[in-house]
């Protein structure tokens, strides 16, 4: 019986061994199409390192359209676009090129109809007609040019928006994926005498700081007054319509710090500020006292980091990365200015207020067994899986009414965090608990016997479970059955990436995450809700 299989053994003909011994659930298809769409894969995990996706990824749409549910599956893409519940663009655009290319004739309408919702700016546009392109190709459809549907579709995307939105979309994302708005035009043929002398101005700026306006390399040595004349005109056309750093041309331009200073000095968005901190102390603008303040206050603006809608993650990964003086991408180093660093670090706190809770009751399961302190934690780099692992264990205390934590090895321990903790503090407790082997099933198995009411169980590992005589999936089912609660969840969010999956594949209330970005504990309250 599966009661007595213990985890070095199969339980099922779909499990497969893992790198560690032990059997897991291997991911094969899955067909529910918004676990698709939303996590990047047609199986119960999200993985944080997925950058594509491809037709040998998406067989559950596939066979789909074949049934003829084409269009439920089109509306299935608006649905979550609308609602922002996919971390990530990119498989809802293939799933809506698919249909377009693949679909029937009404599937096809209908997907087409719904490309100015779910492509809502240029870049997400220009992506989608590189994968009709490329589903096209790759089905071997004879005609791969420009029918007239296409063209009318693309058309009205443009002569649907104001010429405000036109220009600036233009102007931001003049091209991307292979394609221009050049290119788009001259395909779709759209008819711009209403837009005609609109927003004139606005272009034209846009053009000229984009394509014309180019500073002397420092190594040509041009008369400062030269480099000084193109530095102003710079700097009027970017304070005259607000312009952001999408929007200069010139990489020159863009090493700059009177540029960055009026950057700033338009209110760049928070989002944006803290991608580019970095960049700005690399130049030396965050050493002049009057920027530094500007960007530490906003920093610790609590109405700036609610609007902006900043999620604790995003931040924690911008601090260790700036204290770091360089990312794990990229040849950018700097040397960090002490005041921006503490208050990224206030920031990351000050955020877990805008946290929504799911006001579900969650058992947390903490592994801290070696590699956790080791292994590099897959989507922020400059974290390790025991700090990653912390980060998460704090948002949940911080914002859900009910959460019990334990640490896991070898056997399971209480291990109190307080809402007043600092992630530091968390960090150095669990790495001086005794280490052993992992069993990801000690949660659900303590649960039992102590008989505690629990809707989501969370571990949080490295992903290589051998140790223990039960199974995960098989102590989540004897849970259920035993507190009479069958809508009892587990996700099991792994800091280090790898092909398998602890989760049965086939259950509806499990789900595996591998890795960590700011999408990720959106994703666990989606699936805590029961919106997975």
């Amino acid at each position: 019986m599966a009661e007595t299989v213990p985890q070095s053994e199969p339980i099922s003909a779909d499990q497969v061994a893992n790198n560690a011994g032990g059997f897991v659930f291997k991911v094969d298809d899955f067909t529910l199409l918004r676990r698709y769409i939303i996590l990047g894969s047609d199986a119960n995990n999200y993985y944080v390192s997925r950058k594509s996706v491809d037709l040998a990824s998406a067989q559950c749409v596939v066979r789909l359209l074949a049934a003829g549910q084409g269009e439920a599956v089109v509306k299935e893409v608006v649905d979550i676009s609308r609602e922002g519940r996919a971390p990530k663009q990119a498989t809802g655009i293939v799933v809506l090129a698919m249909c377009a290319r693949l679909g029937d004739p009404a599937t096809s309408r209908a997907a087409l109809a719904a490309v100015p919702a779910v492509c809502r700016t240029a870049s997400t546009l220009f992506e989608w007609v590189q994968r009709c392109k490329e589903v096209g190709a790759a089905a071997d459809i004879a005609k791969t040019d420009w029918g007239r549907a296409m063209r009318r579709t693309v058309a009205r995307w443009y002569l649907d928006k104001t010429a405000a939105a036109v220009a600036y979309q233009a102007t931001k994302y003049s091209q991307r994926n292979g394609w221009s708005h050049a290119d788009l035009l001259r395909l779709a043929h759209p008819d711009p005498e209403e837009h005609a002398a609109k927003r004139r101005k606005y272009l034209v700026d846009a053009h000229r700081l984009r394509k014309e306006i180019r500073a002397p390399a420092p190594a040509q040595h041009e008369a400062a007054a030269t480099t000084a004349a193109v530095i102003e005109s710079a700097l009027t056309l970017i304070r005259r319509h607000r312009f952001g750093h999408e929007h200069v041309g010139d990489t020159v331009l863009l090493r700059n710090p009177e540029v960055w200073g009026a950057f700033l000095e338009n209110g760049m968005p928070l989002t944006a500020m803290i991608r580019n901190l970095g960049r700005m102390s690399e130049l030396g603008l965050l050493v002049q006292p009057g920027y530094q303040k500007r960007v530490t206050d906003r920093l610790r603006d609590v109405k700036a980091l609610m609007a902006a809608r900043v999620h604790p993650m995003t931040l924690l990964d911008a601090m260790c990365t700036y204290r770091n003086g360089g990312g794990a991408r990229g040849k950018a180093r700097w040397i960090p200015v002490s005041a921006v660093t503490s208050a990224l670090e206030d920031a990351f706190y000050l955020a877990f207020k805008n946290v929504v809770p799911t006001g579900k009751r969650y058992l947390l399961g903490l592994d801290v067994s070696g590699s956790m302190g080791c292994a590099n934690c897959s989507g922020m780099t400059s974290l390790t899986a025991r700090q990653a692992a912390a980060a998460v264990v704090m948002t949940l205390v911080r914002t859900e009414p009910w959460v019990k934590t334990m640490a896991f090895s070898h056997q399971l321990v209480e291990f109190d965090v307080r809402e007043s903790d600092r992630l530091e503090q968390v960090v150095e407790r669990a790495s001086q608990i005794p280490m052993g082997s992992t069993d990801c099933a000690l949660p659900m198995i303590y649960a039992t016997e102590k008989q505690l009411p629990v809707d989501v169980f969370v571990v949080l590992t490295d992903n290589e479970t051998w140790f223990g005589g039960v199974h995960p999936t098989e102590a989540l089912k004897r849970y259920r059955t035993a507190m009479k609660m069958p809508d009892a969840k587990l996700v099991v969010l792994a800091f280090s990436v790898n092909d398998f999956s602890i989760a049965d594949p086939k259950d509806p209330g499990m789900l595996d995450v591998a890795g960590l970005d700011s999408a990720v504990p959106r994703v666990v309250a989606d699936f805590a809700r029961g919106g997975l």
